[in-house]
């Protein structure tokens, strides 16, 4: 099930003409995963792990609550992932908005969880979430959810 509630407001002053502020709530299902490796193949070892993981999480829907100004540098962004509530922190760059979080809920953190990523683009739109995952920080695991396309 989506639900997707969400406004935009038009901020009325002369010299912001174009700026908003974009205020969403979105529920965004884990739908895939995938692997990564900093050199050679992935070992089927790897891959079975990353499924483990999927396994737990297909399906999970992530709460996703953000705020961006437009008009300013200000953005804030809280996910939640099975209930576990992550404060994001906001890394603004050229191509589309950025936030980021280490500091991952006892659940996740057991499961190698290394960082929460929230990803939305300029035009507000595709938005995404990335849970990486680590074993012995020599691969990663990356749980994604998104908008169904």
């Amino acid at each position: 099930m989506m639900v997707c509630f969400g406004s935009a407001v038009l901020l009325g002053s002369a010299g912001n003409a174009n700026a908003r502020l974009v205020t969403e709530e979105l529920m965004l299902p884990i739908a895939h995963f995938g692997t990564a490796v900093s050199t050679g193949l992935a070992s089927s070892n790897m891959t079975d792990h990353c499924q483990s993981i999927y396994d737990e999480f297909r399906g999970t829907a992530v709460f996703v609550d953000y705020e961006i100004d437009t008009s300013s540098t200000y953005a804030f962004a809280e996910i939640a992932v099975a209930g576990e509530v992550v404060k994001m922190t906001p890394h603004p760059i050229k191509a589309h908005y950025k936030f980021f979080s280490n500091k991952l809920p006892k659940h996740l953190a057991s499961l190698g969880a290394q960082a929460v990523i929230f990803r939305i683009n300029n035009k507000f739109k595709h938005p995404s979430v990335e849970i990486r995952f680590s074993n012995n920080n020599r691969y990663e695991c990356h749980l994604i959810a998104s908008s169904p396309k």
